[in-house]
């Protein structure tokens, strides 16, 4: 692993990635075993867990090591934070009073209903339960989508031209259902999106 500027690391293409990490990362311990166990690594799977320790192992020659903590990305929770330890004595608490995720199940309803709104309001005909709930699924993905690339849907606006866009405004008429009136649904619910919560975890641990 070679080192960029400001605590930036980058493994070179053609490379194991997962046994340069390991190597990389018991190279910066620089025979601390205790500095190693204090490490975090976060992963996609658990899959990508076990095979990062089995990296390990190879990279020690088969001795015994203390192994960081590696934990996947979906299973970040509060209490797992070690905020305590990081200096700032109001990390702690601003995490713990996170909002709870709202839940899938009622997530799709609220969009399903919001859907229902827009379609008697804008196109004066009412959706079927079923077709509201499949519109509800694709805007829940395009909202989990732009959480995770951290896209601001405002941005929207600016990817067609209005000069060719009579179909592109519908579909930022419909987009325009999350980016409205779904920031003030979550806030009276009292919940944000898993997703959210989250990178707001994630980024509480880095």
């Amino acid at each position: 692993m070679a080192r960029w500027p400001q605590g930036v690391w980058r493994i070179p293409a053609g490379t194991g990635f997962l046994d340069a990490l390991a190597r990389g990362l018991i190279a910066a311990a620089d025979g601390d075993p205790d500095r190693l166990g204090r490490m975090t690594v976060l992963l996609p799977t658990r899959r990508a867990i076990d095979e990062l320790a089995r990296a390990f192992l190879i990279a020690a020659d088969g001795e015994a090591a203390l192994l960081p903590r590696l934990k996947p990305l979906g299973d970040v929770e509060a209490e797992e934070l070690m905020l305590a330890e990081a200096g700032d004595p109001g990390s702690a608490a601003d995490i713990l009073d996170l909002p709870p995720a709202m839940s899938p199940l009622a997530r799709r309803l609220r969009l399903a209903r919001l859907i229902e709104r827009w379609s008697a309001r804008d196109h004066g005909q009412a959706l079927t339960l079923d077709e509201a709930a499949r519109l509800a699924d694709a805007l829940a993905r395009l909202l989990d989508e732009a959480l995770v690339e951290d896209v601001d849907l405002a941005c929207l606006d600016r990817l067609v031209p209005e000069a060719y866009a009579k179909h592109w405004q519908e579909v930022l008429a419909f987009v325009d259902i999350v980016r409205r009136f779904w920031p003030e649904i979550l806030a009276e619910s009292g919940a944000i999106d898993a997703i959210d919560r989250r990178n707001r975890l994630i980024r509480a641990e880095a």
